[in-house]
């Protein structure tokens, strides 16, 4: 006699019972509701928009690490409403959700610059010292990695910002599976990219976001076709990383987090504090 399975979804509860093989499970549910509202006035439509599209993306992209399992956003002026399920507490998606990640190329200082500062630590007007970590996977190993610092003199002000680029694919390429970030440039950005690399032969041009630089090649001549691969992130998870913040894109208004219910568990207050700025 073959196996009966019986399915029964009711809100915040799945039941699945299956008859002869002898296993029950019970997976209990919650939804978690993030009202976000503008640090400023509300912008156009078309900007909540392509606002709305961000948060839907992100969900959908990095979620699933934070243990969601499902997500909706909604906008109701002058909030989005964001509600998340899961089986467990949500609250440390709020501070993903709300960074506005976009992806900006820094340019590192020139040699005379870098000597001097090696000499005596003075730093060239208009840019800082970033740190670069190197990250691999430890041959042998189960999820552990082998990281190196590399400290870098960059530009503060990015040369150039990439909201959402016009495509980006990434694949696991060779028999150790390299990954390679391959970005097509809508037109305007070809442009600017291709005017960057050529005035800046030869110097160095760091992917950052939020400041977390993921790497830093050095430019090899003019850059034309509006069509780039990254090939230097060697450890994949980091690579694919930053192909899900290209993709997803960068939010296009600032966002802030103004309430999150059900409030968190006492022992997550003092980080939630942090979350919500």
């Amino acid at each position: 006699m073959k196996a009966k399975h019986l399915f029964y979804l009711t809100v915040g509860l799945v039941l699945t019972l299956t008859a002869g093989a002898g296993v029950v499970s019970l997976l209990l549910m919650h939804d978690t509701v993030i009202t976000l509202s503008f640090k400023g006035n509300p912008p156009p439509d078309e900007v909540i928009e392509r606002a709305a599209q961000v948060l839907r993306d992100r969900i959908d992209a990095f979620g699933g690490s934070y243990g969601v399992r499902s997500g909706k956003v909604q906008y109701r002026a002058p909030n989005f409403i964001v509600t998340l399920r899961g089986q467990h507490s949500l609250h440390s998606f709020a501070d993903e959700i709300v960074r506005t990640n976009a992806v900006q190329l820094h340019l590192g200082a020139d040699q005379l610059a870098q000597e001097e500062f090696k000499r005596n630590g003075t730093l060239p007007p208009g840019y800082q010292e970033y740190t670069l970590v190197h990250e691999r996977a430890k041959l042998g190993s189960w999820g552990e990695t082998h990281k190196t610092n590399e400290q870098l003199l960059l530009s503060s002000q990015p040369e150039m910002t990439i909201d959402r680029p016009e495509r980006t694919h990434l694949v696991a390429e060779g028999w150790n599976g390299e990954p390679i970030i391959t970005i097509q440039f809508n037109h305007e950005q070809a442009g600017q990219f291709a005017q960057l690399t050529e005035r800046y032969t030869g110097r160095k041009l760091a992917v950052a976001v939020e400041d977390e630089i993921f790497t830093a090649p050095t430019i090899q001549g003019t850059v034309t076709g509006g069509v780039v691969q990254i090939r230097n992130i060697v450890y994949y998870p980091r690579a694919e990383r930053l192909h899900k913040l290209l993709k997803t894109g960068a939010l296009p208004v600032s966002l802030k987090v103004v309430d999150i219910n059900p409030p968190a568990p006492a022992e997550q207050s003092a980080p939630l504090q942090q979350a919500v700025r």
